[in-house]
């Protein structure tokens, strides 16, 4: 009762809304405001913009520096992710991948945080973040190559489906490893800052990675080095938060660290700007705690899609008439046809050869090699 009050003291004493103005005037977007909503299950303190679906909302994106065509490409972005992780879930169904982790839902998370970098940052993901190549100009048709690892993959099939990295864009391969791609991070970060580079690194994990020593360890290199870095962390619906919150376990260290909807691609894209801005100052390191809320069917017959990236942002976008119903139509035809006609050029592409198997691996070609080349080699297995 005290909570929801504000003050257990006086049950009259209500606590004025957060991103309210003390009339009761409209706020500021830009500046976000907390949710209070108790079935949305955010919590407090938690960086949101974007109102659910079915709730009226006023044109904000100009305050962020985003006109409609950047939303037009943000949505655009979002189906192309959420296209290619369905197919390659359904490829790995059907046997034709190893196996696959599904990243539907992040889509905010990784178009907001990427598109607030500089191609001169460096991505370290983890798994669940395929939208951050897509974000970074990888195409659709690229990835499925890369996921069949056929001969148009540039890796020529060496990465694993779901450990995919395109290193010209800045976008390190996944690590197998639990939680060691935040230590890598805060080291590539620390060593930007003594060559006197003025970028900085965005590391990925989930809350599993948090219960790790490396995470803890990332996160005392950062602060030790005052590395430009910012730790990401996705909570994905239905999982635990972590024990200690995040944020406590960031500040303790002194690092400032803020919970920001992460189905919300606007409060995101806010936060993370703010966070990269203070690591190219050389103020040091930051944390991102990505809250991914989850319907209740019984929390007010909100449907699912209440906290769906893809329907939030489709609902602002026509809620403030930046684009209109046939726009959006026309988006969803074209990366329909798209994502078909990728998928099934991907099928059609043969393996690699063979012999692609010892390039890129000595700088001089051993003897040995040389003989195993010959079509006259004897087998040896």
């Amino acid at each position: 009762m005290g909570e929801e009050r504000g003050d257990s003291r006086d049950p009259r004493r209500r606590p004025r809304q957060e991103g309210r103005s003390p009339k009761g005037g409209a706020a500021d977007p830009s500046k976000g405001h907390t949710s209070g909503s108790p079935s949305q299950r955010r919590g407090p303190n938690v960086l949101t913009l974007l109102p659910a679906p079915g709730r009226r909302t006023e044109p904000f994106h100009d305050r962020l520096s985003l006109g409609p065509d950047d939303l037009r490409d943000l949505y655009r972005g979002f189906l192309v992710a959420r296209g290619v992780d369905a197919q390659c879930s359904s490829w790995h169904q059907a046997g034709r991948i190893a196996f696959w982790v599904p990243s539907s839902g992040n889509e905010a998370i990784d178009f907001g945080t990427a598109r607030a970098s500089e191609s001169a940052d460096w991505l370290f993901p983890s798994m669940r973040h395929l939208g951050l190549a897509l974000a970074r100009g990888i195409t659709a048709q690229q990835l499925f190559d890369a996921v069949l690892g056929n001969a148009n993959d540039p890796s020529r099939g060496r990465q694993l489906p779901t450990g995919l990295g395109f290193l010209e864009r800045n976008l390190v391969p996944v690590s197998s490893g639990l939680a060691t791609q935040l230590v890598h991070a805060a080291g590539c970060a620390a060593a930007m800052r003594l060559r006197g580079e003025r970028s900085a690194v965005l590391a990925y994990c989930g809350i599993g990675a948090t219960q790790t020593s490396d995470f803890g360890a990332a996160l005392d290199v950062a602060r030790l080095r005052k590395a430009p870095v910012v730790f990401v962390c996705g909570q994905n619906p239905g999982v635990e938060p972590a024990k200690p919150a995040l944020t406590a376990q960031a500040q303790a260290r002194g690092i400032p660290a803020a919970r920001v909807d992460g189905t919300d691609v606007f409060a995101m894209l806010k936060a993370s700007r703010d966070a990269l801005a203070r690591a190219k100052r050389g103020d040091g390191a930051s944390l991102i705690e990505a809250i991914r809320p989850k319907a209740s069917p019984t929390s007010n017959g909100s449907p699912a899609d209440r906290f769906d990236p893809i329907e939030r942002l489709r609902h602002y976008v026509l809620e403030t008439g930046t684009l209109k119903e046939d726009d959006l139509a026309h988006v969803e035809d074209e990366i329909r046809r798209e994502l078909e006609e990728g998928a099934a050029a991907a099928l059609e592409t043969p393996k690699p050869p063979a012999s692609s198997r010892f390039d890129d691996v000595w700088s001089e070609e051993p003897l040995t090699l040389t003989e195993q080349r010959s079509p006259d080699a004897p087998v040896l297995y």
